[in-house]
């Protein structure tokens, strides 16, 4: 054990410890044995702690912001909350203690890591309620990283508690990168059941986010499975879905067997190829928002052709390479030739991607869809939830006057 094992330092300025001790030739310090110390309050901002043995340590209320603790031994270090911005090895998450007080303050923790920021959606919700009794569903947006997933089973097990048995997860990656800032919309949807809230809205601030809803079995048919979705966007672009299969359960069953429910199907898009007319211009804007604002290059190079020669050819070639088309239904887009040149072609390709199109309008009821898109899947978009107008122009909106 070293010279500074069970050392009490409460509210001491240890920053010393880094700038007097000699380094070697490749400038790294010698390994401070500071197992089990009680660093609570230290000053430790910018220093060199790289191969300290911290043990144990309790850093609670230290000032650590800039301190790198790379290669240093962490096993049963409590950390400060909120949690200071250090430098630290990928992995050490699992050797690090937290109390049950810091948990929300975990997702702090992943800044610590130079990880790319593609992200993953996971939802946990309850394989089964019981009529109008308000029940819980989770979705963590976070870095699709080997820490974000680890990190969100900790939260989630952190918030259910005893009932975490009871929920399913289901969790889909994508290759789809957040900028910082980035704003997504998180919609459930199940017949016969109303959310609380109906929609979150959030900027993308923390490599680990958790949303959480209420859902309520209102008129949900007892004993019946309700099949449902949880649809993701960024602006009006559809980037995520997940499915949702949740029991209705009657009075006085019995627990029943799940295994029909292990199938979970789950979708996350990177790419995504809006068609909708420019005649529907808060459309339009929206989708310009996304490319300018998120340096969406795919949206881009959609956006550039649609400026140039009517029918150009390599507008088709970007629908076979997008990972989904979504149309944007309205009577403007009904009209336009461009437009149905481009869901034709995105018609030819269902035999091999039964699941590539989506249809969304955002009147009150859908323009008529012609016989030809009456299968593709098709939803309601709000525009107040997407916040693409200001109260007063909602109805200009719902009426379809954009």
């Amino acid at each position: 054990m070293g010279p500074f094992a069970q050392v009490q330092l409460t509210g001491a300025d240890v920053f010393w410890l880094a700038k007097r001790s000699r380094r070697d030739k490749k400038g790294r310090l010698p390994r401070l044995h500071l197992e089990g110390a009680d660093l609570c309050g230290a000053h430790l901002e910018k220093a060199d702690l790289r191969g300290a043995a911290l043990d144990g340590a309790d850093l609670r209320d230290a000032r650590l912001d800039g301190a790198d603790l790379r290669d240093a031994r962490l096993e049963g270090v409590i950390f400060p909350r909120p949690t200071p911005k250090v430098l630290m090895n990928p992995g050490v998450l699992e050797s690090i203690e937290f109390d049950p007080d810091i948990i929300e303050a975990l997702p702090d923790l992943l800044d610590f890591f130079d990880a790319p920021g593609q992200v993953a959606f996971t939802t946990y919700y309850p394989r089964e309620v019981a009529p109008q009794v308000w029940d819980r569903l989770l979705v963590f947006v976070a870095l699709n990283t080997a820490e974000a997933t680890a990190l969100v089973e900790v939260m989630g097990a952190e918030r259910l508690q005893r009932r975490r048995d009871l929920f399913a997860v289901a969790r889909a990656p994508t290759r789809k990168t957040l900028k910082p800032g980035t704003r997504f919309t998180i919609a459930p949807s199940l017949p016969g059941f109303r959310f609380d809230p109906t929609s979150i809205t959030a900027g993308w601030t923390s490599d680990v986010q958790c949303h959480e809803f209420r859902l309520w079995a209102e008129d949900a048919s007892p004993g019946q499975a309700a099949h449902g979705q949880i649809t993701i966007l960024e602006g009006p672009l559809l980037r995520g879905e997940i499915s949702l299969d949740v029991l209705v359960r009657q009075v006085r069953q019995r627990v029943p067997d799940w295994s029909h429910f292990t199938d979970e199907r789950v979708a996350a898009y990177r790419d995504t190829f809006p068609s909708y007319s420019r005649q529907d211009k808060v459309i339009h804007r929206a989708c310009e928002t996304v490319a300018e604002s998120t340096g969406d290059q795919f949206v881009r190079d959609v956006r550039q052709l649609r400026a140039g020669k009517e029918g150009n050819p390599k507008l088709l070639e970007l629908i076979e390479l997008a990972d989904v088309f979504q149309l944007f239904w309205s009577k403007r887009a009904a009209e336009s030739q461009q437009v149905e040149r481009e869901w034709r072609h995105a018609l030819t390709l269902r035999h091999t991607r039964p699941s590539f199109m989506r249809l969304v309008y955002w009147t009150t009821t859908p323009y008529p869809i012609p016989s030809d898109l009456q299968e593709i899947v098709a939803g309601r978009l709000d525009p107040a939830i997407l916040g693409l107008a200001r109260p007063s122009l909602l109805r200009r909106i719902m009426e379809g006057e954009g």
